[in-house]
């Protein structure tokens, strides 16, 4: 459903309220790179991701496929 599409959430906007994993946007990093997208565990504080990037935006993580198992 188009209501229920995901968004990026500004880290100025909230941060999460449980531990775990999230999806984060990235920007900084060596090599040049500018912004990148990866996983990080948010653990009250901060997210730890790599020390060379900055959290700008997360979302939840999406719920796993359903098992096809019988």
């Amino acid at each position: 459903l188009l209501n229920d599409k995901p968004r990026w959430i500004p880290v100025e906007e909230r941060l999460p309220e449980e531990n775990g994993d999230y999806i984060v946007y990235c920007i900084g990093g060596n090599y040049n790179q500018t912004s990148c997208i990866s996983l990080a565990y948010w653990g009250g504080l901060h997210f730890y991701v790599d020390s060379f990037l900055t959290v700008t935006h997360w979302m939840p993580l999406p719920e796993p496929p359903e098992s096809e198992e019988t």
